[in-house]
């Protein structure tokens, strides 16, 4: 199949699976931007801390989708993988609960904790944390489906649960005082993820997989020397944003809820790249003869994106940003300018990570971006202030460091494909 072939089959049915969920957050964010400013604080908070534990925990089995999508795969095989995946899902989420209730009795004493009400900030934390055991398994179960042939069943799932959570958020809205909003608006993921967990056991039992109690090692160790990785780097990139929510809470904590209404936009925008990049690493881990070749119709890809969104982005700058966030974070040409610049980069090195997860290549990539991370940007954020002090300047130096780690992996890219390329030759 050629690299346009697979796009055209594969690109729609997982960018809705992707576009729908982050469209139902972004609502979620714009009503309590709109019903309660010092809700969206506490909520972003909350969020920030939280949810580096679900990449970590949930990422583990990102790499799924290249596993069953290699050649040769059979419906034993897929089974084997099923269920060693399960069960593998099933630890995770034993451990990241754990683990986020340690953090959640600990949360008074962090240094944004002891900004905020303690009762309110444990609350929103307990809520969180009982969505953490379904989010894994559907992480697992989603990847798993999708790239096994059922994207669009996938999607219709993501749907149909995104769906119910808004009519919930929306008649919570109207029903409930604001101060008790913030609340249920953190069981939106609560309400979301049990709807698509049961979902997707239906969509499981159809295909006649069942769940048996094996741990096959090799599946186990594909899974781990491939998603840990991915876990880790995006854990890292989570942990980068919860202290860049600290630095900024230090600062002046109106800055927290802007970073919250940016984030949120810049998500929904991110769509569109993240598609294409883990549609193009599928591609690679199927076909990995043209792989290079792909590598620039994907660059090409991602510029035609860019080009495209930058346009829509600079005609309703001031509705998109009315929209997400109401008065909280109003539109201006250097919020503009590091909102393109920010989803540019950030595109740039998703398709270059996804590039290489299709080759099997991911720790070095994930330690260069911790290292740049936290050796480079970590000392900035915490070193300059700033005048005045503006969201635009630390979201541009974020986009630098992108720009400059995507560099560094594009030569690793072209470095693996030379010595691939004469280790092949050697051998005839």
């Amino acid at each position: 199949m050629t690299y346009h072939g697979h796009l055209r089959k594969s690109y729609i049915p997982m960018l809705l699976s992707r576009t729908i969920p982050v469209a139902g957050i972004t609502v979620l964010f714009s009503l309590v931007a709109n019903i309660s400013t010092t809700g969206l604080v506490l909520f972003a908070y909350t969020l920030a801390m939280f949810t580096i534990l679900t990449a970590l925990t949930s990422m583990c089995l990102g790499a799924t989708g290249n596993i069953i999508a290699r050649p040769f795969q059979d419906q034993k095989k897929a089974q084997e993988i099923f269920s060693s995946g399960l069960c593998l899902a099933a630890l995770l989420c034993a451990v990241g609960t754990a683990v986020a209730l340690m953090l959640a009795s600990i949360v008074k004493f962090l240094p944004g904790g002891q900004l905020l009400e303690e009762a309110p900030l444990r609350w929103m934390a307990i809520i969180y944390i009982s969505c953490i055991p379904f989010t894994v398994i559907n992480t697992f179960l989603h990847i798993f489906h999708e790239s096994s042939g059922s994207a669009l069943n996938c999607t219709k799932i993501r749907t149909l649960s995104t769906v119910s959570g808004l009519c919930f958020l929306l008649a919570s809205s109207r029903l409930v005082d604001k101060d008790i909003f913030v609340y249920l608006a953190m069981s939106y993921f609560v309400v979301t993820e049990t709807i698509s967990f049961y979902a997707l056991r239906k969509l499981t039992t159809s295909k006649r997989l069942t769940f048996t109690l094996v741990f096959d090692r090799t599946i186990i160790r594909q899974t781990l020397s491939l998603g840990l990785p991915i876990a880790v780097g995006l854990a890292g990139q989570k942990f980068y944003f919860y202290l860049l929510n600290e630095r900024l809470a230090s600062l002046n904590l109106q800055l927290v809820a802007e970073l919250a209404v940016f984030m949120t936009l810049a998500g929904l925008l991110l769509i569109p790249y993240t598609t294409l990049s883990q549609a193009h690493s599928l591609y690679v881990s199927k076909f990995p003869g043209s792989s290079l070749a792909a590598y620039g119709r994907g660059i090409i890809g991602h510029i035609i994106l860019s080009t495209l969104l930058s346009t829509a982005i600079l005609m309703n700058a001031n509705r998109l940003f009315s929209t997400i966030g109401d008065t909280t974070l109003p539109a201006s040409n250097t919020l503009v300018g590091a909102l393109i610049s920010l989803i540019f980069c950030n595109g740039l090195l998703s398709l270059a990570m996804a590039h290489l997860r299709g080759m099997n290549d991911t720790l070095k990539p994930q330690l260069l971006v911790n290292i740049v991370f936290f050796t480079a940007l970590t000392p900035l954020l915490y070193s300059i202030t700033p005048e005045p002090l503006t969201l635009p300047w630390y979201i541009n130096l974020q986009a630098i460091a992108l720009l400059c780690i995507w560099v560094i992996l594009t030569f690793r890219i072209f470095l693996l494909h030379h010595r691939s390329r004469s280790t092949l030759c050697s051998v005839q």
